[in-house]
């Protein structure tokens, strides 16, 4: 067993309060004690009745009602008044099972809503950088970042824009760890990945008049969750294709192509996929499929990931203008942090 830090940020050094003396001599400083006249020696003390033994709930309760009882200590107790019934018990496996209802785990999961999971998979920066780095991209709310694990960590942002703007770049080198990001889901188990993720698509040759913000949203939900278009698509400066970004499932069949019905007439509209990543149905993971699958002995493991310090990238082949740059972020020193931001990306 390793002996902890006391030295480290985990452990933050003790500090008296106002009014609080170090001293191994204590001197009672209740005025009743002080003046109490002392027992006479003949004098019979009376003896206090018995006490019924409280139980644990009855002595919260009462320390519920004592003004001088902290606040924030009460919300920590589950004694008391019991919170509205919620869930099914049943069973499942032979094992007891407790089952969520969909407005139940919707409500649950509001505050949720526009969380991203960071993975990093060959170690992780210190939380400061991460935090500091990730302030520098200009979102429009503030964020938190909480450690699930030392492979995992809950990014909750506030807005979708905050939201689409991470999670469409897919992959970040922050400190020299290379951070993928991942939507959180309900479902979420840190074993295994989410099938969601954020793909780029053209609709080659689509139908000048089709290049309308509305139109384009209307016709990029039959391939997946539109998330945001690019700039010659916005601003129809290049009709051979139209780039959207939409949320896809690659657990499931995608969509190659489709028919578009124009007044009486129909045409079949072509789907372009960039970098359409791979994911395995045998260890529920990003990055390969189950052919190539090393946890089942399907392929060798990978080659060891070689840390590179002192700067962090976001990956130029997510960018949203493919080849083309991307969102830069550089970490020159662990007191500096720069970001040169070279997005003209669309809405």
């Amino acid at each position: 067993m390793t002996t902890p830090d006391l030295n480290s940020d985990e452990f933050p050094p003790c500090r008296t309060q106002p009014g609080q003396v170090d001293s191994p001599g204590l001197t009672s400083q209740n005025p009743n004690l002080q003046n109490k006249p002392p027992i006479q020696a003949n004098s019979t003390p009376t003896e206090a009745p018995p006490q019924a033994q409280k139980s644990f709930v009855d002595v919260v309760n009462s320390q519920a009602s004592d003004s001088s009882f902290p606040t924030s200590m009460l919300h920590s107790y589950l004694a008391g008044a019991p919170p509205a019934p919620m869930g099914i018990r049943t069973e499942s496996q032979g094992l007891p099972k407790i089952q969520f209802s969909v407005e139940e785990t919707e409500r649950l999961s509001e505050h949720y809503k526009f969380a991203i999971i960071g993975k990093f998979s060959h170690g992780f920066p210190p939380y400061r950088n991460m935090h500091r780095l990730l302030s520098t991209l200009k979102l429009k709310e503030p964020f938190t970042v909480t450690m699930i694990n030392n492979r995992y960590a809950l990014i909750n942002l506030k807005n979708e824009a905050d939201f689409t703007k991470l999670w469409t770049q897919r992959l970040w080198h922050i400190d020299g760890f290379p951070m993928r990001t991942f939507k959180w889901t309900p479902s979420f188990h840190p074993q295994e990945e989410s099938s969601l993720a954020p793909v780029w698509i053209r609709f080659p040759s689509l139908p000048a008049h089709l290049f309308q913000k509305d139109a384009l949203h209307a016709i990029a939900r039959l391939v997946g969750n539109p998330l945001k278009l690019d700039e010659p698509t916005l601003f129809q400066s290049r009709l051979m294709a139209a780039r959207v970004c939409v949320e896809v499932d690659l657990a499931t069949k995608l969509v190659d192509e489709f028919v578009i019905g124009i007044g009486t007439d129909e045409v079949v509209q072509k789907v372009v996929y960039e970098n359409l990543p791979k994911y395995c149905m045998l260890c529920k993971h990003i990055g390969h499929e189950a052919h190539s699958c090393y946890t089942k002995g399907n392929a060798p493991k990978p080659q060891k990931f070689q840390q590179h310090k002192g700067k962090a990238l976001a990956d130029p082949r997510r960018n949203e203008k493919g080849d083309q740059n991307a969102e830069n972020v550089i970490l020159k020193s662990e007191s500096q942090v720069c970001l040169k931001l070279k997005n003209r990306g669309g809405t």
